[in-house]
């Protein structure tokens, strides 16, 4: 009777330590998680980030069901599945939000670079710009917003050195969307002239 009450609680024991979850794996998902969240997961990949989350939701879902049965009939088998594709998911959205996040230091430093270029053409195109009755008035406008705009693109260096791509970029195309009109201006103010 002994022996058979020691064969029952080894099985137990043995069925119990296998049929467990790693708590490694989740640890080591959860780490990676949150280097996507760090890493501006939701800014640069917000439909991507939000699957990942939504796989390892259901990772822990499942883990959480089979905890709460007993030890004994626990079968963590669609748990470490599950694992599995969270890790798989998670893994890609990190490489997918590191492509995008360079993508818009990419975009957001060339718009920086051709705004300052818009601006100092626009600074030559003011110092050639005909001074008549009503045009002054008019030129020392443009040659205000000329200066606003160059604290403008200040904003746009901040946010691209705080590594805020996105933001910087938003910023530079309102930037160049007004140097553009403010070229145009001149340009016809010259035209008109000659």
């Amino acid at each position: 009777m002994k022996s058979v009450l020691l064969v029952l609680v080894g099985s137990i024991l043995f069925f119990a330590g296998c049929s467990k979850m790693p708590t490694e794996t989740v640890q080591t998902i959860d780490k990676s998680f949150e280097t996507i969240i760090v890493s501006g997961g939701q800014e640069y990949a917000p439909e991507a980030t939000n699957v990942a989350a939504d796989a390892i939701t259901e990772m822990k879902a499942e883990i959480a069901a089979q905890d709460k049965k007993f030890v004994l009939f626990r079968t963590y088998s669609e748990s470490k599945f599950l694992a599995a594709r969270a890790r798989s998911v998670v893994d890609s959205v990190i490489v997918v939000v590191e492509t995008n996040k360079e993508l818009a230091r990419v975009s957001s430093r060339q718009a920086i670079d051709e705004n300052l270029l818009k601006l100092n053409s626009a600074k030559e195109l003011l110092l050639i710009a005909p001074m008549g009755k009503g045009s002054e008035l008019d030129i020392k406008m443009l040659e205000s917003d000329l200066n606003g705009i160059g604290q403008l693109i200040g904003e746009s260096e901040v946010a691209f050195g705080e590594q805020r791509y996105n933001d910087s970029l938003v910023k530079s195309q309102a930037i160049a969307a007004s140097l553009d009109g403010i070229v145009e201006e001149l340009n016809s103010a010259i035209s008109s002239k000659k």
